[in-house]
């Protein structure tokens, strides 16, 4: 069992080194997809909220469509 503790700084080195860029990708991955999720579920809920209120489809694309810029300066 010494031994096994002796050498475990240098396990967990190693183990850091070439496994902490899997950790990075894999943590990336995941928090990018529950981003999306979560702005797909606001997008979702702000157009039923929007048409619960009588707006028309021109209405609702104009509301969603005012945050965004139309020229690339």
């Amino acid at each position: 069992m010494k031994e096994f503790l002796g050498s475990l700084p240098g396990i967990l080195f190693v183990t850091f080194i070439f496994g902490g860029w899997v950790i990075t990708g894999v943590v990336s991955s995941i928090m990018t997809n529950w981003r999306k999720t979560r702005e797909a579920e606001q997008l979702a809920a702000l157009k039923q909220t929007l048409a619960e209120r009588g707006m028309s489809a021109d209405e609702i694309i104009k509301v969603l469509n005012a945050g965004t810029r139309t020229d690339k300066a």
